[in-house]
């Protein structure tokens, strides 16, 4: 009789472990489905912060890209700073511009050019391959794949504050106050991977235009720093010289970079992305995850 109450007890236990197993993986399966859920919400929140992002920079570059004029010391704009209160969570849309003929031309780059004298400090070491007029479109990969030395960045890091907000209740647009990154400028800004030798008067900061300036041999530095100092714009040279390079100065630019950064209950992603402007409107060419 013993042996069979016994026996009856461990057939007890046994059925009630099988139940708490189940029960158990009932409940990881549950929390692994609602973990999968939330996740996908996240990411489709941040992609469509994304296309808005991308769809606000095009507005943007449609109505102003012609006419921006920035500091001596050149950097972004801050177009979008939004914040995103709902009963579901919260989030925020950061949208900054850089202008893609701000920097040194891709194929200008290399050792032993004179506009590598622009390079910041962290760059200086940077090694760029060789690169043709006819290979813009393939250098443009470039961006993600160069080693970049210790003690620099890929892309700008998103702005702290408010920084430079562009405005439009003015007779002209313009920017005021630097994009506060706290670093060195970044290879994203540093080498124009999409310019054809171009380089904008009006927004390029002074170390690449002096260098600029001197490999063309010619005069009027001065005044074009005079008129950025007060926002103005200036015109290219008359005759603008080019160099046997390719190099040569323009006064605006159809090549543009966006850095998007989205959030979404806490949860940050960024991605640069790239615009062409044409007579008919601008486009986005090309997006990098931005993972620094």
């Amino acid at each position: 009789m013993k042996h069979r109450q016994g026996l009856a007890l461990l057939m007890a236990l046994a059925a009630l472990v099988l139940v708490l197993a189940g029960v158990t993986a009932g409940l990881a399966a549950l929390r692994g489905a609602h973990q999968s859920a939330w996740a996908s919400e996240v990411d489709g929140r941040l992609t469509a912060g994304l296309r808005q992002g991308e769809r606000l920079a095009n507005a943007w570059l449609s109505a102003h890209a012609a006419k921006v004029v920035l500091p001596p010391d050149g950097g972004g704009i801050l177009l979008v700073d939004d914040r995103l209160l709902l009963p579901q969570g919260e989030g925020r849309l950061r949208v900054v511009a850089y202008d893609g003929l701000a920097g040194i031309p891709v194929q200008l780059a290399q050792r032993g050019n004179a506009l590598r004298a622009a390079l910041p400090a962290a760059l200086v070491s940077l090694v760029v391959p060789p690169v043709s007029t006819a290979q813009l479109d393939s250098a443009a990969f470039l961006l993600d794949t160069l080693e970049v030395p210790a003690d620099a960045t890929r892309y700008p890091a998103p702005p702290r504050g408010q920084g430079r907000i562009w405005r439009t209740n003015e007779p002209q647009p313009i920017a005021s106050d630097n994009v506060d990154t706290a670093t060195e400028p970044s290879l994203a800004e540093t080498i124009a991977f999409r310019s054809d030798g171009r380089i904008n008067i009006n927004t390029a900061p002074v170390p690449l235009l002096r260098a600029a300036y001197a490999t063309l041999g010619i005069s009027g530095i001065a005044e074009v720093l005079e008129h950025r100092r007060s926002l103005v714009a200036s015109k290219p040279p008359d005759h603008p010289p080019v160099a046997a390079n390719g190099l040569r100065l323009v006064a605006e630019s159809d090549r543009w970079q966006m850095l998007i950064t989205v959030s979404w209950q806490n949860i940050h992603r960024s991605w640069w992305v790239d615009f062409a402007s044409k007579s008919q409107g601008s486009s986005m060419v090309q997006r990098h995850d931005v993972r620094e």
